[in-house]
């Protein structure tokens, strides 16, 4: 199935891509995924949110425009808010009926994206896991640790809590948003506020994937971050990522608007 500018505002599926720093495989991604769902005869679309990348990132996200500009929606950060900051951002810019996020590293694969598409009916919330492949022991420490700050701030103990390969559905997006104080709560405030079905499921580890952006330190401030963003009541910042305020740089076919 084709999208076309007006299909946007009826897509079924909106998949949303933080990006950072991956400008060497962000193409190949989004053929993939764009792949997929064609085969699968989905209205959709993809939303891709450059972090603020230094390293031609959003060079390569124009290009992608240019090519798929019917599905393909590009925004470019102010400024590093990081993979959290990111993600919101690009949910904040869809339209779908069901919101699935997928991080850029070909971990897991776009073609495990149907596995969550399977089950979105029967479920309000879904997360797609795999057996770790990581050999450095730092970042699977900082894995697990972003896992038990979600575990303990939620009450949900469960040994494959979360990633950051999700699905959701509208419903869900428009009653826990309000209720989002700091970027880093998004799995805590999706989990409270499920009210349907959650599944967890198993994916396929990618045996090749591209190097992750995000360093031990990164991931183990990360947990810090999500174990303390319940303190937060301060949503200034919150209320200027969900208005756009920090996007300097768009491309969207559907508005008719190109920045940058």
């Amino acid at each position: 199935m084709s999208n076309n500018p007006e299909s946007f505002a009826n897509a079924a599926v909106s998949l949303v891509i933080p990006v950072y720093h991956a400008h060497d495989n962000i193409n190949r991604l989004v053929v993939e995924a764009i792949t997929f769902f064609s085969n699968a005869g989905l209205a959709y679309e993809i939303i891709l949110v450059d972090d603020c990348s230094t390293d031609g990132t959003w060079s390569a996200l124009k290009s992608l425009y240019a090519q798929f500009p019917e599905t393909v929606k590009c925004y470019h950060l102010k400024s590093n808010l990081g993979q959290y900051g990111a993600t919101i951002t690009g949910i904040s810019k869809s339209s779908g009926n069901y919101i699935i996020t997928i991080d850029d590293d070909f971990n897991p694969h776009p073609g495990q994206i149907g596995k969550l598409i399977s089950i979105k009916d029967d479920c309000e919330l879904a997360y797609g896991n795999s057996k770790s492949t990581e050999k450095n022991l730092l970042r699977r420490g900082g894995s697990w640790a972003i896992h038990l700050g979600i575990m303990i701030t939620t009450g949900r103990f469960k040994l494959s809590m979360g990633s950051s390969f999700r699905l959701f559905n509208r419903s869900l997006w428009n009653r826990m948003q309000p209720k989002l104080n700091t970027p880093e709560a998004l799995d805590i405030e999706l989990l409270r506020n499920a009210r349907g079905k959650i599944i967890f499921i198993e994916t396929e580890s990618n045996s090749s994937p591209a190097k992750s952006s995000h360093s031990s330190i990164q991931l183990i401030k990360l947990a810090l971050k999500i174990l303390l963003s319940g303190l937060s009541k301060d949503r200034l910042q919150m209320q200027k990522l969900l208005a756009g305020e920090l996007i300097d740089g768009e491309l969207n076919v559907s508005r008719n608007h190109e920045k940058n």
